[in-house]
């Protein structure tokens, strides 16, 4: 069963427009994701990969299944300043449309 980080993720796009992804932060899960507790770092990897799939679904990208692994990975060796105030859409959709584009597109 898929915990509640990857159901916020997946949920976020197809939610309503005043509740999507573009309205989360970042930098929050810059620091989630940059945790050494096994705990936290878990609710990282729940959120990135339901967060993946939600685009996949939406035909907005096309990854491999551990696609959310690699995202983390670019997540955590950012700069800070790079991620600033930027929403995770503003900061990782561009990233991911370019890393995994869907062919024919």
């Amino acid at each position: 069963m898929r915990g509640f980080g990857f159901l916020i993720g997946s949920a976020l796009l197809l939610a309503s427009p005043a509740v999507r992804a573009a309205e989360l932060k970042a930098g929050p899960l810059f620091v989630i994701c940059s945790a050494t507790n096994e705990r936290i770092a878990s609710n990282c990897q729940a959120f990135t990969e339901g967060f993946v799939l939600g685009l996949a679904g939406a035909g907005a990208i096309c990854p491999p299944p551990d696609a959310y692994k690699d995202v983390i990975k670019d997540l955590v060796r950012l700069p800070r300043a790079e991620i600033g105030d930027k929403t995770v859409a503003e900061l990782l959709v561009p990233r991911l449309r370019v890393r995994y584009p869907c062919s024919g597109v």
